[in-house]
């Protein structure tokens, strides 16, 4: 009897002990976003406005992070009926999901996905898979074992705001795209604060294989509308309404990205992005319409001394009171021979 009840409290010390672990290990929110950081370093002027990017990442295409209310509603109606109808009402597990899938696999069938968001927000979140250092390996028995205890912690841990958000941030769309944002501005040069029925239709249809052919996303994207036809009752457009007769996606699916910003700041994004390499936005005092001004002064009056043998410029502009930075251009990267060089950084004599 005593071999037996120390037998149990052990048991019960270990799954404690995991369950700690467990809970510990599996990051919060915030600990979530720093890891996510993006692809693109953007430097904004003090009023907010994009002044520059700098491509970091080269093996995928992330944006800085995005609140879930500037998601449209329709893409997340649209994500929810095709990945997870039951999201709001599970503890991060579907099990109904799995028992049908597991039959479906014992008869032979199709295997239907049984995945919640959670469980994929699971895979998305690994340190290694953020980082780009790692990749997601799908279909394994033992992975889904993993997913599955993963995600109750996920589920005690976050909210299920926090959860969603971080989902539609993060997940692996198209090509090197990642996050519905980032595929809004690739393929509809648009926030995803605008995505309609008939858009968020086609990014949903990219979830479950991204890189299938155009015919499968032409097929799920019209039963995604279809269903939420029949099950809101709205007057969501129908296929050939949403996309034509043909149901022609080349436009929705052309694999070009859109750059944000202007190109005002290099040389402070650079500045910016070696001494901060932990962060992926930059929120500065410049002034977006003095900086400009500033580049095509120094641009004109290098041009106008090119007879004297002056190539290159760079000038600062400070204001004396607040000793705020309002205007930074290290060099006339028209004209200039080296373009790259920091002329305000630089060591040299007056």
């Amino acid at each position: 009897m005593r071999k037996v009840k120390r037998m149990a409290l052990y048991i019960l010390m270990f799954v404690f002990v995991g369950l700690v672990a467990g809970f510990i290990l599996t990051p919060d929110f915030e600990e979530i976003q720093n890891r996510a950081l993006s692809s693109e370093r953007v430097v904004y002027s003090e009023d907010g406005q994009i002044l520059q990017t700098i491509r970091q990442d080269l093996k995928s295409r992330r944006l800085p992070w995005l609140e879930l209310k500037h998601f449209s509603k329709p893409i997340r109606k649209t994500v929810l009926l095709a990945e997870d109808r039951r999201f709001y009402s599970h503890l991060g597990v579907d099990f109904a999901a799995l028992i049908r899938a597991s039959l479906a696999m014992s008869q032979g069938k199709r295997v239907q996905g049984a995945s919640t968001i959670t469980m994929q927000l699971s895979d998305l979140i690994r340190p290694e898979v953020l980082s780009g250092k790692g990749r997601i390996v799908k279909g394994r028995f033992d992975r889904k074992l993993i997913q599955i205890v993963k995600a109750l912690f996920i589920e005690m841990r976050l909210s299920k705001k926090q959860i969603f958000e971080s989902y539609l941030n993060l997940i692996h769309l198209r090509g090197e795209h990642q996050g519905v944002h980032t595929v809004a501005r690739a393929y509809y040069q648009m926030p995803a604060s605008n995505l309609d029925e008939r858009k968020a239709a086609v990014i949903a249809a990219l979830i479950a294989s991204p890189n299938t052919s155009k015919k499968n996303i032409e097929q799920r994207a019209c039963s995604y509308l279809e269903k939420l036809r029949d099950e809101t009752g709205s007057k969501t457009l129908s296929c050939d309404e949403a996309f034509g007769t043909d149901l022609n996606l080349a436009l929705a699916l052309r694999e070009k990205f859109v750059p944000q910003s202007l190109d005002l700041a290099p040389h402070i994004a650079r500045l910016m992005t070696e001494r901060f390499p932990e962060m992926d936005r930059y929120q500065t005092t410049l002034d977006k319409d003095l900086q400009k001004r500033v580049s095509e002064i120094l641009f004109q009056n290098v041009h106008r001394l090119r007879d004297k043998d002056v190539n290159d410029g760079a000038a600062i502009v400070i204001d004396v009171q607040t000793k705020e930075v309002k205007a930074y251009v290290g060099a006339v990267e028209k004209t200039s021979k080296f373009g790259d060089v920091d002329g305000i950084q630089g060591s040299r004599q007056a």
